[in-house]
């Protein structure tokens, strides 16, 4: 009873991420009213990222599901854990292309909206920027401290800011630290099967050498600092 319970399940889920990615894609194709300048690079867009981490549940059963088989193959089946390295990467990739697509369904909008910005945005920096460099560089007298109060060095310098907000904007609407999130949940069941592949002993002898080594290093940096503050005094 597991096996048809758990596919009615996978298909419950693959049919809400199917209404995900529809209704994001219906969202799309709206007139929307895109924010160039927003901080997120992403003109406003990028909190549809955050959809990954409500995936990673979904990642994580995934990941325990393949991790079950592999590990069942490897203890009483005797096949090396190595041999299946490149199912753990497939398995990877296939979960962060089929949460992350919907999100994608921006990329071609966002393009457009960088385009736009970019040009409407540089004319509005060039333009700024000549008529600055012609009344402060062009000056005939001497600047005195007055010149700290004028508001044209902080205008300018917002100016610039808001611009550069805009040519950093990216046209992929996806966070890295929510796809990180994202794979660290699918392959987090895939730890005990990273100790079988890794002797326990042989890892603690590692970690011991490398303790061993920053104890040593710590050590010799207080016996030189010692030394320097003996030699100042």
């Amino acid at each position: 009873m597991s096996l048809p319970l758990l596919l009615v399940l996978c298909f419950g889920w693959l049919w809400r991420l199917c209404l995900w990615g529809w209704f994001l894609w219906r969202l799309s194709r709206l007139d929307l009213l895109l924010i160039l300048a927003y901080p997120d690079h992403a003109a406003g867009l990028k909190f549809v990222s955050y959809s990954l981490r409500a995936f990673a549940l979904l990642g994580l059963a995934l990941g325990a599901i393949v991790a079950g088989m592999v590990a069942n193959r490897v203890v009483h089946a005797g096949a090396p854990p190595t041999a299946y390295i490149h199912g753990i990467v497939a398995l990877v990739v296939c979960v962060v292309v089929l949460f992350s697509g919907p999100p994608l369904v921006f990329t071609g909008k966002l393009r457009h909206a960088k385009w736009r910005g970019t040009v409407e945005y540089g004319a509005l920096a060039t333009g700024e920027g000549g008529q600055f460099e012609r009344k402060w560089l062009n000056r005939t007298g001497s600047i005195d401290e007055s010149v700290l109060e004028v508001s044209d060095f902080s205008a300018t310098t917002d100016l610039y800011q808001v611009v550069t907000n805009v040519y950093a904007m990216g046209t992929i609407p996806i966070d890295f630290r929510n796809l990180l999130f994202l794979m660290i949940a699918t392959l987090l069941p895939f730890l005990p099967f990273a100790l079988m592949a890794v002797p326990l002993d042989v890892l603690l002898t590692k970690l011991a050498g490398l303790l061993q080594q920053r104890v040593a290093s710590a050590r010799a940096n207080f016996l030189r600092t010692n030394r320097c503050l003996r030699r100042q005094w």
